[in-house]
């Protein structure tokens, strides 16, 4: 999202032009693999009847600045719709 490292460097980012927001970034990881893999109808979106295989993060990264993203943690894992992790247990 910002192409910058975690030392700060390069200030302007590296490449800046080549930034994804934060949504572009999922829906490529997301609904982007899965077209790719020619799953569209299996994967790549919540909806019933697909693979229920997916993160919760906390806290929501959506509303935070980018440089936020590297405090965000995978609070749960969900893999063919059964909990695989879930943070504190």
């Amino acid at each position: 999202m910002t192409r910058i490292g975690p030392d700060g460097e390069p200030a302007q980012g590296w490449y800046p032009e080549q930034c994804l927001s934060l949504e572009d970034a999922v829906r490529a990881y997301t609904l982007g693999s899965a077209t790719a893999e020619r799953a569209r109808n299996r994967r790549g979106t919540l909806a019933a009847g697909k693979d229920a295989d997916f993160v919760v993060l906390s806290p929501d990264p959506f509303p935070r600045p980018a440089e936020a993203l590297r405090e965000t943690c995978v609070a749960m894992t969900v893999v063919g719709g059964r909990v695989t992790f879930e943070a504190g247990t």
